[in-house]
């Protein structure tokens, strides 16, 4: 059995898919930005990175121990910010405008219980966001900063958290390439 490279995240309805594949197309001339392929939009929960395959049942077994306890619950996506700041972008993303407090508290939950299991992930502070592009150099960013910045200035999107998913992740030349390995409905 081989590793696999994987993380938690929501998918995207598509209204606020199809919001973001505008920002995308807008911005498309700018070749100093890798842009997400619009297939794999999506707002990261956890980052578990190389895990051992073996490991999948007990990951799979912590994810759904929280699903069925949390509830469903709205966030708001919107805007534009870029870590690690406007000035100095090197990721370009659309935040999580309202639902911060429930979205971390799932963060956290499982967290804690693939902690509990013992499977070690990256465990950065979580910021609730959808990256749009990761630029390669910052040199003449600022236009585009703020193109992109007017562009989701206009756009909103409402959703419901009713389930996360588990995903694998295969980087390629191309670029990776993401799986659904396994999804967790809320609330069993």
């Amino acid at each position: 059995m081989g590793k696999l490279r994987l993380f938690v995240a929501l998918e995207l309805p598509a209204d606020i898919r199809q919001a973001l594949c505008s920002i995308l197309q807008n911005v498309a001339g700018f070749h100093s930005v890798k842009w997400v392929e619009p297939g794999n939009l999506h707002l990261t929960l956890l980052f578990l990175g190389d895990q051992m395959e073996r490991d999948l049942p007990v990951i799979a077994a912590a994810l759904w121990q929280v699903a069925q306890l949390t509830t469903s619950f709205p966030i708001k996506l919107g805007g534009f910010d870029a870590f690690p700041s406007r000035r100095k972008p090197k990721t370009l993303f659309v935040p999580v405008q309202a639902g911060e407090g429930p979205l971390g508290n799932l963060v956290e939950n499982l967290s804690k219980a693939l902690q509990k299991e013992k499977i070690t992930f990256d465990l950065k502070p979580f910021h609730g966001h959808v990256t749009l592009g990761r630029s390669k150099t910052l040199k003449g960013l600022g236009p585009l900063v703020a193109l992109v910045s007017s562009v989701c200035a206009q756009i909103t999107g409402e959703m419901n958290v009713e389930h996360f998913v588990l995903f694998q992740s295969r980087l390629t030349e191309k670029g990776p390439i993401y799986t659904a390995v396994e999804k967790f409905r809320l609330g069993g």
